[in-house]
């Protein structure tokens, strides 16, 4: 075998190395992405179930679920201290909507994550009364979708 003959060989070789090399580069990067896409699902679902429950354990007292109850029904018979107390329970609720909607639309893996939004507070008095005075410091997303549910409950 000649020199020029054993330095083809060895090229042969070295392509052959190299392409195993890049298949198996390519493969191991597969994988972490994989893994990365999965860690990403998991990490944006485990935010908002965090500001779900944060907004829960707001009224987990019977002080505060009588603040709650009563700001939603009858918000003038709360006193001042009860109502700012509302009103702040009120703004965790919606930013905790808001920041789950942030959410499902940057992450793909939530899109079918559904939000319950403000149906089932827009019929209270207390809840209306709350938004007409803060609106103009919401998002507009949760504007449309607050606006949206006070259209229902008129219409029923």
């Amino acid at each position: 075998m000649t020199l020029m003959e054993t330095a083809q060989l060895l090229g042969n070789f070295g392509e052959f190395f190299g392409a195993i090399a890049v298949v198996a580069t390519l493969t191991y990067l597969a994988v972490q992405v994989r893994h990365s896409a999965e860690a990403s699902r998991l990490d944006g679902q485990a935010r908002v179930l965090e500001m779900a429950n944060q907004a829960l354990t707001l009224r987990t007292t019977p002080a505060a679920s009588r603040v709650w109850l009563t700001g939603l029904a009858a918000p003038d018979e709360l006193t001042p201290e009860e109502k700012n107390s509302f009103y702040n329970m009120l703004l965790i609720q919606v930013n905790a909507v808001q920041i789950t909607q942030l959410n499902k639309e940057s992450s793909p893996f939530l899109q079918d994550l559904e939000v319950r939004g403000f149906s089932g507070l827009a019929k209270y008095p207390g809840f209306r009364r709350w938004y007409e005075s803060n609106r103009d410091y919401l998002g507009p997303v949760v504007t449309r979708e607050i606006d949206e549910a006070l259209r229902e409950v008129a219409r029923d």
